[in-house]
C-alpha cells in the first residue's frame, strides 16, 4: 500500500501557496516534505535557452508545451516526478489545470487545497516577494491582466473542488491557525 500523501495546492499567484509550505514544514518534519512546482520545470527549460524567467514567458512556455505536444504534458512531467520521489509527502504547489486535478487524484492518499486571497493583498504580496523578474515594477492593471492569462483562468473553478480551503486574506497568524487546522486535520496519525 502506497504510504505517500500526494498534496495538491490550487491557488491564483501570491495567494500563499509557498508560505503554506514553509509553515507545514515547520509543523511537521520538513526532511518528509517534497516541494514541486510547474514553473521549476519550466523555469529549467527557459534557462536552457537563455530566455528571462518573466512570468508571461513561464506561462507562454506552458501553453506551448500543451498546444504542441499534447493536453497535459506539462502535468505528465510533474506525475514523473511526484511518483519517484521518495519523501512521505509531496506537494505540488500550481495546479492551473484539469490534467492536474486528475493527476493528483490518481494517487491513491491524495488532497486538494484551494488557497486564494483578495486580488489586491495578492498584488502587493507579489510585489513585495519579487519571485519572477519584474514584478516589483507591476502595476494593478498589469496584474489583473496576467489573472486572465490562460494558464490562470482555471484556477478559482478548480479551487471548487478542493477538499481543504483556505481565505488568506488577514494576518500570518491566522493563516498559521489553518496550516495548522489543516495538519490536524489531514495528517494527523500520519507516520512523519
Amino acid at each position: 500500500m502506497e504510504k505517500k500523501i500526494i498534496i495538491g495546492l490550487i491557488g491564483e499567484k501570491g495567494s500563499g501557496k509557498g508560505t503554506f509550505v514553509d509553515l507545514l514544514s515547520k509543523i511537521i518534519n520538513k526532511n518528509n516534505i517534497a516541494h514541486l512546482k510547474s514553473s521549476m520545470i519550466l523555469g529549467d527549460s527557459l534557462d536552457l535557452w537563455n530566455i528571462k524567467k518573466t512570468r508571461e514567458n513561464l506561462q507562454k512556455l506552458a501553453i506551448v508545451m500543451d498546444e504542441n505536444f499534447g493536453k497535459g504534458t506539462l502535468t505528465n512531467a510533474i506525475y514523473e516526478r511526484i511518483k519517484n520521489d521518495k519523501k512521505n509527502i509531496v506537494i505540488y504547489d500550481g495546479i492551473r489545470w484539469q490534467t492536474d486535478v486528475e493527476m493528483i487524484r490518481s494517487f491513491h492518499k491524495n488532497i486538494l487545497i484551494y488557497i486564494t486571497a483578495n486580488p489586491k493583498v495578492r498584488y502587493e504580496r507579489l510585489k513585495e516577494r519579487k519571485e519572477k523578474i519584474g514584478e516589483e515594477n507591476l502595476t494593478f492593471e498589469q496584474f489583473m491582466k496576467e489573472e486572465k492569462a490562460y494558464t490562470e483562468i482555471f484556477i478559482s473553478r478548480i479551487g471548487k473542488t478542493a477538499d481543504f480551503k483556505i481565505e488568506n486574506n488577514y494576518s500570518i497568524e491566522k493563516f498559521k491557525d489553518k496550516v495548522k487546522e489543516f495538519s490536524e486535520r489531514y495528517l494527523k496519525g500520519v507516520s512523519l
